[in-house]
């Protein structure tokens, strides 16, 4: 899930996406999962955590199971996570 920057070899950026949970009931508007994209620059020399956003997703709560596509994009650089959106007794957590 980390998608290198088109950029030269000396900086390299980065972003991974993570859901947690990835999967959300349909049924419950309340139900919500944490979304993070961290961004990294690495260089030849060292590894610095340049930052950390968290997002909140909702449940839409109307029945209808689908699937949502999170993009997150840094300069040139994107990265993107799938959801599921489930009717919880079709499907285990």
């Amino acid at each position: 899930m980390l998608s290198p920057s088109p950029s030269s070899d000396d900086n390299e950026l980065t972003i991974e996406l993570a859901a947690y949970p990835a999967r959300l009931s349909v049924e419950d508007s309340t139900s919500t999962a944490e979304v993070w994209a961290t961004v990294r620059t690495i260089t030849s020399d060292s590894q610095t955590v340049d930052g950390l956003a968290v997002a909140i997703l909702n449940s839409p709560g109307d029945n209808r199971p689908r699937q949502a596509e999170v993009i997150s994009q840094a300069v040139a650089v994107r990265d993107t996570i799938d959801i599921d959106f489930v009717v919880t007794d079709q499907e285990e957590f």
